[in-house]
């Protein structure tokens, strides 16, 4: 049975031991080391044998190895002559003593010895030193020292004693110490620290070890006696200790409390039911923990601005409470104001987060709340979480375990969480939150996001989420928010994205305007105590929603899934953002925050401010289908989650096989942001987007980002599951990856256009053409059709259609590529980007300038060819201007020769007739072929013209669809010849 001793009883059971020793081994048998060996191998000990149960161990300059479970009556540690003892008990072994383990002093040398090994051990008590003073000895200073290593468990029943003695001539001191670098001991005693004298200081137990490891002490005495002097008291830095008494009785008054002094410790239990205090500043070390599964916390110290008595927290450290209580003035003080640290809640029934979640630290000689000193609150236990703090609490995650409720409990609207990184539920759990007591943060540097959830898993309440926008430069995107509706909630825009019709000077929602807007706002002049005039705002009439600005359009759109056509929002009081079975997307041109885009006298505000919208409502959980997905038609769906989501993965699924394509807006592209479309194996038409992330493999979507797809063929549908969520979380931009993987055996043209802006080209839009075995050059469903961007736009043009991405043949000869760019700003620079990724095509490219007249040669190997021009009042300088030729061999110098004229009409109408001027007095008579073909390069018409006064009219006989065609006029004297475009309406 195990025994808790007070030091009474053990100073009577040290005179019992001395004066029964003679009688009590009377009949045992004592087995002295000899070897270094087995504690079962006879040769190991003399006299010759084993020992066992009643028999007493000496072991000396030996070490002795425990391979099977083993017991004695009673173990000395010599270290005999100046080497080490050493007791090393292999893993899954134990070895039982049933009396005590004896560290003996010497006058002669030190005696190091050691208990190691992974398995473990079980005594009465351990003695290092003597058991009693004796003053006589030594007359030379040595050092007793165990070292206790590794143990899966050391058992004290007794007492842990370590006894020093000093000789006062000549002075001398036998140093007593316990070394406890690893493993586990459980002492159910007390420590017994005695010194002779003023002896040195360190002595006893210790754990501040050069070489220490995990050690921890189990402390599991009424009063297991924490000394406080230099001399004595125990040194548990880096150490874990728990105060775990075992009370078999009645519950300890409220005087029966157990002083903890100031201690370094890496992880501090307090596991009994009693009342604790500290009557030091107790620290907790880097990556530690303080742990109060029993009993209660007091800080006895009425002094909030002082450390004293609290618990000092170093970065990273972890508070676990069980079924215990902090009480008032027992915040944790953080060391640095820079630190973070955790907590557990593990309480089986209903528990109370109080004040032990508002941090504090010392900032300028005050003691001072620190909000976002949290890392984590982790709920470990079922049953009703409720938040009595005076604080909102900042916290990077909240984690919950098992199904359980949170609720708030203060009557001020105090207590609630923001939390800025992530919603963890690893597990299948039903959680419950009262409304409006959590947040999902949005900042420049991160969005909180909900982790994957399990199946089966439900939320409940209504929780606010947050969508931060950076508005460097006026912008457009498409939006959406990831909640929905449930009994009838309200989801209008006015009630999320315009602050519920409430005027404030922080920068939230967005302002949203119209021609047609109603809204109006009160201004008030008023004059402060220094006579200096001030304005007030307060809203006069909410209206439609909309502010009317003088000559502006709406600045938000939506899209219909069913007839493929946009719209403006005209009333923001009933357009929802989301229903009980879905969230929208809307297109956004988000410039400010709520009613700071105008001066409220229907003028606009120049420039942009960053903002931060929020919507409020229930998550959106589970599986998303979104059916009726058309190849004609594109199909918007909002990202449906509180989490970026992998769109690779959401293709990967085989329910998902009818569509590989999507387009969404970059709104670092061009000047108000631009379409960009990406393919599996092909990557992104725009090469150049911010979407081009490390992960080249596609893109991810965040939360609250909308996005467009189309079917491949006939009706699809398209599955968005929590295992495509994904912690990629993006604020501002995606890392450009300039090495984006090619998994396919697609040979890539890709096309940049970039706009000059002051003096540098920024990105404005891009597309490229995709040629492989089997590849149709015909338009069909696996190309990529072209989403107009409000600015700038390049397309490949193929017949009638504007594409993005357009597939090919293998190319052949005099295969070419036509660009079509619109909406660029006259008297503008821009810069064409060409290169290959994956090219096997051995012949030569020429980009040919139908507008100059001009044929350069384009690098196939990968490498960036660039193509400056300027757009002019000649319409000719933009539109269909550059074609891309592929040919077998090198042009002649005759074919880079320009055949100066022009095309008017241009567009002519089918059917009809083109005149071609010539420019050249040169060309102004003479013998010339016509040919033109469509955009695929087929032939569709020839002509031989003789040309007699600079210009001739060519009919157009044969059948032609609107769409781009090439002339191509051929010199039949000098053999020069070029190329222009001509548009067929």
């Amino acid at each position: 049975m195990k025994t808790n001793y007070s030091f009474t009883k053990f100073i009577k059971s040290i005179i019992l031991f001395v004066v029964l020793t003679s009688f009590y081994f009377s009949n045992a048998t004592e087995y002295t080391s000899v070897a270094t060996g087995n504690w079962e191998d006879s040769s190991t000990w003399f006299p010759s044998g084993i020992p066992t149960t009643g028999d007493i161990v000496k072991i000396q300059n030996h070490t002795i190895t425990v391979n099977s479970n083993v017991s004695c009556e009673q173990i000395e540690f010599y270290g005999g002559n100046g080497g080490i003892s050493k007791l090393e008990i292999t893993l899954g072994k134990k070895l039982t003593v049933s009396g005590n383990i004896l560290v003996k002093p010497t006058n002669n040398y030190n005696n190091d010895s050691f208990i190691a090994g992974l398995g473990e051990l079980e005594i009465q008590n351990l003695i290092v030193g003597n058991a009693t003073l004796v003053n006589s000895f030594p007359t030379n200073t040595r050092l007793t020292t165990l070292y206790v290593d590794d143990l899966t468990n050391f058992i004290i029943n007794g007492n842990m004693v370590s006894t020093t003695h000093v000789n006062t001539n000549p002075v001398a001191f036998n140093e007593s110490r316990i070394r406890h670098r690893s493993g586990i001991i459980t002492l159910y005693g007390v420590f017994n620290i005695q010194t002779g004298g003023s002896g040195p200081t360190g002595l006893g137990y210790r754990t501040d070890n050069t070489l220490q490891g995990d050690a921890k002490i189990i402390l599991s005495n009424i009063d297991p006696i924490i000394y406080t002097d230099a001399q004595r008291g125990q040194d548990f830095s880096n150490a874990t200790v728990e105060f775990n008494w075992i009370n078999t009785g009645t519950a300890l008054s409220s005087t029966n409390l157990l002083n903890i002094p100031g201690k370094k410790f890496k992880n501090l239990i307090l596991n009994s039911d009693r009342r604790f205090y500290a009557n030091g500043t107790s620290e907790i070390i880097e990556n530690g923990s303080f742990q109060i599964l029993k009993g209660r916390w007091y800080n006895q110290n009425t002094d909030e601005n002082s450390t004293l008595g609290k618990i000092l927290l170093n970065d990273n450290t972890n508070i676990i409470i069980g079924i215990a209580r902090f009480y008032s003035n027992t915040n944790p003080i953080l060391k640095n104001s820079n630190n973070k640290y955790s907590i557990t809640y593990k309480q089986a029934s209903s528990t109370i987060i109080g004040d032990e979640i508002a941090a504090q630290g010392e900032i300028n000689g005050t003691i001072q709340i620190i909000n976002g000193a949290i890392k984590k609150i982790t709920l470990d236990s079922s049953g009703s979480f409720t938040i009595i703090s005076e604080y909102n609490v900042e916290l990077e995650e909240l984690m919950i375990n098992k199904s359980t409720s949170l609720i708030g409990h203060s009557t001020q609207g105090l207590g609630k969480l923001k939390i800025t990184k992530l919603l963890n539920i690893p597990n299948s759990s039903n959680i419950i939150f009262a409304d409006n007591l959590v947040t999902l943060k949005s900042t420049i540097t991160e969005t909180a996001r909900v982790s994957e959830l399990q199946p089966n898993t439900s939320i409940l309440g209504k929780i606010n989420v947050e969508r931060y926008l950076l508005n460097n430069k006026r912008q457009w995107r498409l939006l959406t928010t990831p909640l929905r509706i449930v009994n009838g909630d309200n989801s209008t825009i006015i009630t999320n994205w315009q602050n519920n019709g409430e005027y404030t000077t922080q920068n939230i929602g967005i302002d949203i305007w119209g021609p047609t807007g109603t809204l109006t706002v009160n201004v008030q002049e008023e004059e402060d105590f220094f006579g200096d005039i001030f304005y007030t705002y307060s809203i006069g009439s909410i209206g439609n929603g909309l502010v009317n600005i003088n000559n502006s359009s709406y600045n938000v759109r939506k899209f219909n899934n069913i007839s493929g056509n946009w719209s403006n929002v005209t009333d923001t009081t009933n357009e929802l953002l989301f229903d009980s079975d879905k969230n929208y997307g809307f297109l956004v041109f988000a410039t400010h925050p709520f009613l700071k885009a105008q001066n409220f006298n229907g003028v606009s505000v120049s420039g942009s401010l960053s903002t931060t919208i929020s919507s409020y409502g229930h998550l959106i959980t589970g599986s998303k289908t979104y059916e009726n997905i058309y190849t004609n038609k594109y199909y918007m769906i909002g990202n449906p989650y509180a989490s970026p989501i992998n769109f690779v993965q959401v293709l990967a699924e085989p329910e998902n096989s009818g569509i590989n394509k999507v387009w969404f807006i970059d709104p670092t592209v061009s000047t108000y942001g631009g379409y960009v479309m990406w393919e599996e194996g092909v990557g992104y038409s725009n090469a150049a987007s911010i979407f081009k992330t490390n992960n080249a493999s596609g893109p991810v979507f965040q939360s609250g980002e909308a996005f467009f797809v189309k079917a491949t063929s006939a009706t699809s549908s398209l599955t968005i599951k929590e295992t495509h969520k994904t912690d990629g979380v993006t604020n501002t931009t995606l890392n450009r990856n300039a090495n984006q993987t090619n998994t396919t055996n697609y040979e890539l043209f890709r096309i940049l256009l970039e706009k000059q802006s002051e003096n540098n080209f920024i990105n404005a839009d891009g597309c490229v053409a995709a040629f492989y075995m089997g590849g149709n050059n015909e338009v069909d469903n696996a190309d990529g059709s072209k989403l107009s961007n409000p600015g700038e736009n390049i397309a490949l043009v193929n017949a009638t259609s504007l594409l993005s991405i357009e597939h090919r043949n293998t190319i052949e000869n005099n295969d070419f590529l036509t660009l079509r760019i619109s909406n660029a700003t006259l008297g503008t620079n821009y810069k064409l980007k060409l290169y290959t990724e994956n090219f096997e095509y051995d012949g030569y490219a020429y980009l040919q300038d139908l507008f100059l007249g001009t044929t350069t040669e384009i690098p196939l190997d990968g490498s960036v060819f660039e193509y400056e021009y300027q757009i002019t009042e000649n319409t000719a300088s933009t539109g269909s201007r550059f074609k891309i030729l592929f040919q077998n061999t090198t042009l002649s110098n005759a074919e880079f020769t320009a055949t100066d004229f022009m095309l008017y009409p241009n567009p002519v109408i089918a059917n009809e007739s083109f005149t071609i001027q010539f420019h050249s007095k040169a060309n102004e008579v003479g013998s010339f072929d016509c040919t033109i073909y469509n955009a695929l390069g087929q032939l569709i018409q020839k002509n031989h013209l003789n040309v007699v006064n600079g210009s001739i009219t060519v009919p157009l006989t044969s059948s032609f669809k609107s769409g781009v065609y090439f002339v191509e006029i051929y010199n039949t004297q000098n053999h020069s010849k070029t190329t222009k475009s001509l548009i067929i309406e």
